[in-house]
C-alpha cells in the first residue's frame, strides 16, 4: 500500500493531508493545531468546548444545527487532548459528499467556510464569548474532569503517573483540575485559544472524492489562516527511573481495590525498542490470552480484571488490576514474576503468532473508518515520526524476535505502585 495521504503545502506551517476515495458517502475534515505538551493550558481545553458552538453570528447551538442541516453536515465538533509530546486542539467537520445530493451542491466548500468563520470569529480578540455559552461549557468541562476522578481505575492511573513523573508534563492533565477551570476568565480563554489558532503549526486532513490539488486550492481559498512556524521535533526529557520502586496507598469507600504498577524500560529508545515493547506488552497483558489474565485472574483467581498497556512516549508499561484488598501483596508478586519470566524465557511462538494476528487485524480494520484512517496517519505525523503505511508497520512487527522481547523485558524496572482501596486502608 502506498502512502495513504498526499501532502500539499498551503502556507508556511500549514499542511493539507489528502486522501481521495469514493468509498464513503461523506467528506471528512479534521484540523489539528499543535502546541508543545509542556506549554499545555486548561484554557485551551475550555476554548475547544466553546469552538463547538460554531461562529458567533449563528447565535447558539440551535442555529448551528440549522446551518449544518442546510449544509448537509452531520457534525462540527472540537476537542483538546494529548498526542505524546503535544497538546492538540482538533476540529472535526463532516458533510454528505455532493455526488450523493440532488443538484450537486458544493458542500465541502460550504463546510470549509463554516470552519473559517468558527476560527476567525471576532470573540477571540474581544473576549466576546456569550456569558451563557461560557458558563455552560465551563460547567461541562468541570463535570467531565470530576467524572474522570470518580472512576477508580482512571484515578489510580493518574496518581501513578504523578508518582512516575512528578511535575513533568507527562503527569499533568491537559484539562487541568476543576479548580483550574473554575478560575479561568473569559479574556484568558479568548487570548489563549486565539494565539493557538493564529500561531500553532496546523495540519488539515481531508478525505474526499476530489483530487488533492482541487482540495488544496479550495482550502487555500476558504481557510484564511496565517503562516506560522513548523512542528517542533524536540522530545520531552523524561525523568530518570527510580533506583528503588516507591509505593503509595489511598483510601476510598469502594468495594474493589485498584492497583496500578508502572514498569519503565531502562535505556529506552523509541526507534529501536517500541515494536518489541508492543509485542511484549500484548503477551504480558493484552487480553484473555495474556500471561497476566491466565495466571493472575484465571489460575489464582486474584483479580476481577487485569491488563497492561504500553506508552511509547516514555517507554513505560502500565499494569492495572481490580482486586480484593487482601490480595494486593500476592498480585504484586505474581505480576513481577511474569515480568521476570518474560525476561528469562523466550516468548512462546504461539503467543508471538497470536500477537501478529491481532496487530494485522487492527491495521486492516481501521482502513474501514475515515476517522481511524486519519488517526493512524496523524498519530505518526504529529509525533514528528517518519509516516509509515500499514504494510510498513506490519513489517516492523514481523521483524521482532522472541529474543528481542526477552532482552527488552530484562531492562524493565518497577518504578512505582499506587493502590486505591476501601476505607480502612489496603493491607
Amino acid at each position: 500500500m502506498s502512502q495513504i495521504f498526499s501532502e500539499h503545502a498551503i502556507r508556511d506551517g500549514i499542511t493539507l493531508l489528502h486522501h481521495r476515495s469514493d468509498k464513503w458517502k461523506t467528506d471528512l475534515l479534521k484540523v489539528f493545531f499543535v502546541a508543545p505538551l509542556d506549554a499545555a493550558t486548561p484554557s485551551r481545553s475550555l476554548g475547544s468546548y466553546l469552538l463547538r458552538h460554531g461562529p458567533q453570528r449563528l447565535g447558539g447551538m440551535s442555529e448551528l444545527s440549522r446551518e449544518l442541516k442546510e449544509t448537509y453536515g452531520s457534525a462540527l465538533t472540537a476537542i483538546a487532548g494529548r498526542s505524546v509530546n503535544n497538546q492538540v486542539i482538533t476540529l472535526r467537520a463532516k458533510t454528505v459528499a455532493r455526488r450523493h445530493l440532488p443538484r450537486r451542491p458544493d458542500t465541502l466548500r460550504r463546510m470549509l467556510g463554516l470552519l473559517d468563520d468558527t476560527l476567525q470569529q471576532p470573540q477571540f480578540r474581544s473576549a466576546g464569548f456569550s456569558d451563557e455559552a461560557y458558563v455552560l461549557e465551563q460547567q461541562n468541562l468541570i463535570r467531565a474532569i470530576r467524572s474522570q476522578d470518580d472512576q477508580p481505575s482512571g484515578y489510580a492511573s493518574r496518581e501513578l503517573m504523578k508518582m512516575l513523573f512528578g511535575d513533568h508534563a507527562l503527569a499533568r492533565r491537559v484539562h487541568g483540575g476543576p479548580q483550574d477551570v473554575a478560575a479561568l476568565g473569559v479574556s484568558q480563554v479568548s487570548d489563549d485559544i486565539s494565539s493557538l489558532v493564529q500561531a500553532a503549526p496546523c495540519f488539515i486532513y481531508a478525505i474526499t472524492d476530489r483530487s488533492g490539488d482541487d482540495v488544496a486550492e479550495l482550502v487555500s481559498e476558504k481557510l484564511s489562516l496565517n503562516a506560522r512556524g513548523a512542528l517542533s521535533k524536540s522530545r520531552l526529557r523524561v525523568p530518570l527511573i527510580k533506583k528503588r520502586a516507591k509505593s503509595a496507598r489511598e483510601a476510598r469507600p469502594i468495594a474493589q481495590a485498584r492497583i496500578a504498577m508502572g514498569f519503565r524500560i531502562e535505556g529506552y529508545s523509541r526507534r529501536s525498542d517500541r515494536f518489541a515493547a508492543y509485542m511484549g506488552d500484548f503477551i504480558l497483558g493484552g487480553g484473555s490470552t495474556s500471561r497476566l489474565f491466565r495466571i493472575v485472574r484465571e489460575k489464582h483467581s486474584l483479580a476481577y480484571s487485569i491488563g497492561s498497556s504500553f506508552d511509547d512516549a516514555s517507554g513505560t508499561i502500565y499494569v492495572t488490576a481490580g482486586i480484593e484488598p487482601s490480595s494486593e501483596a500476592r498480585v504484586r508478586r505474581l505480576v513481577q514474576a511474569q515480568v521476570k519470566h518474560m525476561a528469562t524465557h523466550d516468548a512462546d511462538p504461539e503467543a508471538m503468532a497470536l500477537a501478529l494476528t491481532c496487530f494485522r487485524q487492527s491495521l486492516i480494520g481501521f482502513q474501514d473508518s475515515q476517522d481511524q484512517l486519519i488517526g493512524f496517519d496523524s498519530m505518526q505525523k504529529l509525533q514528528g515520526l517518519r509516516v509509515r503505511t500499514p504494510d510498513q508497520v506490519m513489517a516492523s512487527h514481523r521483524r521482532v524476535r522472541a529474543a528481542d522481547v526477552a532482552g527488552l523485558f530484562g531492562r524493565l524496572k518497577l518504578d512505582s505502585v499506587f493502590t486505591l482501596g476501601p476505607d480502612g486502608g489496603v493491607s
